[in-house]
Parts: C-alpha cells; sequence; structure tokens
C-alpha cells in the first residue's frame, strides 16, 4: 500500500508551517479540507501524526519520521529532474534556498558568501530567517529551512554539523560614559551570552539586564547610552561610536553549519554549502 500523495502534500505543509490554517492558505484549500486529509492519511499510516494545541501543530516521534521521508521525497524529485533536463550541467543555477541562523551572522558572514553565487545566478531565490539560538534545531528538523546556523551542534539524526570557525565575542560600551555600565543588553531573558561571557572571566555579572530584541537594536542601544553589551567583535566595523572595554578576554563561540545529508539534495544545495564552507572562515579570520 502506499500513502496518498494528497495527503503526503497536507502534511509536508503542515509540518513546515507549524500551523494547519498556515498550511491552508499555502495549498488553496479550507481549514477544514486540510484537516481532512490529514486524518486520512493518519487512517493510512495507522498513527497520530500531528498533536495540535494552542501554539500550533506539533510533530509526534511516527511524524517526525514521516517529515524526514517527505524531505528525501522532495530531494530526489529536485535531483531527478535536473538531471533529465539536457542543459542541467551547464545552466545557471535555480530554485529556492532557504537558511535559518541567528542575527550576529545573517548580514555579517551569510549574505557576503552567498553574494558571487547569486550575482552569478540570477534565478536564485534566497529566504534568509532570523530566529533565537533556541528555535534553530526546530527550523531544521520541520523542514522550514534547508541549511541551519547555530553556534552549537544540533546533533540529530542524519544531519550533517560542520565547525566554520568561531565568533570572538568582547564587552562592548559607548564612547562617552552615560552612566549605565551596570545595565547590560541582551535579546531577551533566555539569551545567556552576556552570563556566560562573565563566567568565562571567573565572574558574576553585576547588574541587570535590559532587552533589545537582536544583535544591531544592541548595538545601537550601546551607540546611544543605553548599556554596555556583549556581541561579536566582526560587528564593530561600522559602529564608531561604541568602545571595547579592556581587561577581558574575548568569549569565542563556534559558527556551525547544519544541513540533513542526502545523496539526492539539489546541485543548488551543493553550491550553497560549497561557497558558506570556503567562504565564512576567510571572513572570520579577516575580522
Amino acid at each position: 500500500m502506499s500513502l496518498s500523495s494528497l495527503g503526503l502534500d497536507a502534511f509536508f505543509e503542515v509540518a513546515k508551517a507549524g500551523s494547519f490554517s498556515l498550511a491552508a492558505k499555502v495549498l488553496h484549500v479550507t481549514q477544514s479540507a486540510l484537516s481532512q486529509r490529514i486524518k486520512n492519511l493518519e487512517g493510512e499510516a495507522k498513527t497520530t501524526l500531528f498533536i495540535r494545541d494552542s501554539s500550533g501543530a506539533h510533530l509526534t516521534e511516527a511524524g517526525q519520521r514521516l517529515l524526514r521521508y517527505c524531505q528525501i521525497k522532495e530531494g530526489l524529485e529536485k535531483s531527478a529532474l535536473a538531471e533529465l533536463s539536457p542543459v542541467s550541467k551547464t545552466a545557471a543555477l535555480t530554485g529556492h534556498l532557504r537558511i535559518t541562523g541567528y542575527s550576529s551572522i545573517l548580514r555579517s558572514l551569510i549574505m557576503p558568501s552567498l553574494d558571487p553565487l547569486l550575482k552569478q545566478n540570477p534565478s536564485i531565490h534566497v529566504e534568509l530567517m532570523k530566529r533565537e539560538l533556541r528555535e534553530i534545531p526546530a527550523a531544521l528538523k520541520t523542514g522550514a529551512c534547508d541549511l541551519a546556523f547555530s553556534n552549537q551542534e544540533l546533533s540529530l539524526p542524519g544531519v550533517v554539523d560542520e565547525l566554520l570557525g568561531y565568533e570572538e565575542n568582547i564587552l562592548v560600551a559607548p564612547i562617552k560614559s552615560a552612566g549605565r555600565e551596570t545595565t547590560y543588553l541582551d535579546h531577551d531573558p533566555e539569551d545567556r551570552t552576556t552570563l556566560l561571557f562573565f563566567s568565562s572571566q571567573g565572574k558574576k555579572m553585576e547588574g541587570q539586564r535590559s532587552y533589545l530584541g537582536e544583535n544591531y537594536a544592541i548595538l545601537d542601544g550601546v551607540a546611544m547610552g543605553w548599556g554596555r553589551a556583549v556581541v561579536a567583535k566582526h560587528l564593530l566595523k561600522n559602529y564608531p561610536g561604541i568602545r571595547a572595554v579592556p581587561g577581558y578576554k574575548p568569549l569565542r563561540l563556534p559558527i556551525y553549519l547544519s544541513y540533513y545529508e542526502s545523496p539526492f539534495a539539489p546541485r543548488l544545495a551543493h553550491e550553497a554549502i560549497a561557497a558558506l564552507q570556503k567562504t565564512v572562515p576567510a571572513l572570520l579570520a579577516r575580522k
């Protein structure tokens, strides 16, 4: 018995979106029709694929296994279509590339690394998605992205975690003191960068934390005198109103590129991975 392609397509969209309502819009069907397709698929598979609650649709363990099947199937189809094309070996690259990462590297490292590839292949469509570090494993696991960047190994089944280099994080302050030397700017209450920095110095953070959501807001906040912050050193180039605070050693955090290993990955994915593997370490070495 083979599973319904209509049901699998519905399942794949819900898994990627994490929402029945969003997936229904993508598929141009009503939410009730989509729910019926999933119900029929669960009947065919004789298992529950999603748990639904107020925060969305979450994959069960069986759903996670089926999602990986859908991802492999999609990669195989793309690879087969490319091989069947008589101009596939010489034509410019095309396709949709989705990359998830955290804010300190999207603009400063990932975009410059992909820029030559995009200029040589104008038909490539790239989508960069900023996520908090805690959200990145789920983005790759659910198929919301093709490539993911994090500061730790994701350690997911079937996923390759490649160490590309290290960010040096330093303590910075405004050039002109604003009297807020014991306020530290972070993303949100779950951002542990400042706490890790002081722990690496053998010290305890003294003061309070204030939350600005993302790295460039934090840099602006420091320049405006809202407080101090621990940020990646390579981001300071375009912020003349900020100075490094002496007397502290940098906190080195790794940069990992993670993706599902597949012999059927599209040519675009291979080329993008190769560009990132080559250029990200080179950019880090120059910064």
